[in-house]
């Protein structure tokens, strides 16, 4: 049976009620001196002011409660699973605002890029399995899809040469590929024609339309293109399309009953499913907040493929970073490559062949945002601690909901006073922001 949290201690708040006068109780229901309260939120104040110590639980909790008012987020899951394999649910807020019906466990979310892990993942068993190189060129799997330069080449050449890029460049992002979803006519579809198809051939001659950013291992850039053309090559390598690779290596193996590819015209999910919406001004210069939310439910997958097309829970995305951070996946000499090849972006993250290490609090983790969710998948080193968490919102410009909640709820599993795992007596905090660039959110 799912263990999950709504911090209803009714009893306890009608028992208070007795013996506190009204001005406490007008103090403690708003806590935030904002003239707002929550349930959750007085009973922690009213159990503090009677003495009693909340549990982690109530902590976290409270936490996510306050979260979602603060930030006018619909409604926030999260799943938690523990050294001892106990997974723990929290849940704060609505699925569907306008039926408003409760948050569940079992809600799916757009996952976003966190499709990128399955998608990279499929290509580090290929790899181990022989039947690719990371050093193999995209010309090499897919001729004549990216430029190539001129023969003889011109001198000063600074275009696309797909004969210099490598699986390992589209993994960790240093290609030098535009991002497709910088494309105006592109993003005026991504955001106001959601049926609207593409293939990915498509995709990929929208992004080459532009100058590089750079050369290959020139510098480190976010591109979503990457991660199409590694589906493609999953699809080249096997003769299987990479839903299918995905399908029967990860989410029927591990039992990710939840985890789902919605292909070319599935637009909807596939059972119970949170609505998301998203804030359109907060999108767009200048990013003033109208407090209208607009629904994004509904969207044709094939938008962003292999890059950012798939659906979850957070349980889902609790179980597959466990998986994918403890060696469930590879062999030794992989498990080695994924933990060790990497390259750093800021000096606090670095990325890694198609997931992202947060070396200065010790995760391994990949976010993803898509228009209208904004889901995390974290695991943390030294504790073994897997964590999922999403919300049925877009989040305003740059920022993230692991940013949100992720490091606060670390410090109360672990609290700074106490020794963390890795036996340093520092905060988990949040590193300096990883992602620049237009369109990031998946």
């Amino acid at each position: 049976m799912k263990k999950f949290l709504h911090g209803k201690y009714l009893v306890l708040f009608f028992l208070l009620i007795v013996f506190f006068n009204g001005t406490v109780l007008a103090e403690t229901f708003d806590i935030n001196g904002d003239g707002k309260t929550g349930i959750h939120e007085a009973i922690y104040a009213l159990k503090t002011a009677a003495g009693h110590e909340p549990s982690v639980e109530e902590k976290v909790q409270q936490l996510l409660d306050k979260t979602c008012e603060e930030f006018g987020l619909p409604g926030i899951s999260m799943a938690i699973i523990k050294e001892n394999q106990e997974v723990v649910y929290f849940l704060s807020g609505e699925s569907d605002k306008i039926n408003e019906t409760k948050m569940t466990p079992e809600a799916q979310f757009r996952i976003g890029s966190i499709t990128k892990t399955f998608t990279g993942m499929t290509i580090m068993q290929l790899a181990q399995e022989g039947k690719l190189f990371l050093t193999q060129t995209v010309e090499y799997w897919l001729p004549g899809l990216v430029p190539t330069p001129p023969d003889p080449e011109p001198a000063n050449y600074t275009g696309y040469n797909a004969n210099n890029i490598t699986i390992r460049h589209l993994l960790m992002h240093t290609s030098g590929l535009e991002n497709f979803t910088n494309d105006d006519d592109f993003l005026d579809n991504y955001y106001h024609h959601l049926d609207q198809a593409y293939t990915p051939q498509e995709i990929i001659a929208i992004a080459v339309s532009h100058d590089p950013v750079a050369q290959p291992d020139e510098v480190w850039y976010y591109s979503n293109t990457n991660y199409v053309l590694l589906g493609m090559i999953v699809e080249q390598a096997t003769g299987h399309t990479w839903e299918d690779e995905v399908r029967s290596r990860f989410i029927d193996v591990l039992g990710l009953t939840d985890t789902f590819i919605p292909e070319t015209g599935q637009t909807g999910f596939f059972g119970e499913f949170a609505h998301g919406y998203m804030d359109l001004e907060e999108r767009f210069p200048p990013h003033e907040i109208s407090g209208i939310l607009s629904e994004f439910t509904y969207r044709e997958p094939s938008q962003v493929d292999s890059s950012g097309n798939m659906i979850a829970t957070p349980d889902n995305l609790a179980r597959w970073i466990k998986a994918i951070a403890e060696g469930e996946l590879f062999n030794e000499q992989y498990q080695d490559l994924l933990l060790n090849d990497k390259v750093d972006i800021n000096g606090y993250i670095n990325m890694g062949l198609g997931v992202v290490h947060d070396v200065y609090n010790g995760f391994m983790q990949h976010p993803g945002q898509i228009s209208g969710y904004d889901c995390g998948a974290f695991y943390h080193m030294d504790s073994h601690v897997s964590l999922g968490m999403c919300t049925n919102r877009t989040i305003i410009q740059g920022i993230k909901i692991h940013q949100l909640i992720l490091y606060d709820i670390m410090n109360i599993l672990y609290p700074p006073e106490e020794e963390p795992p890795a036996k340093k007596a520092r905060r988990f905090v949040e590193p300096n922001g990883t992602h620049g660039g237009r369109l990031t959110e998946y």
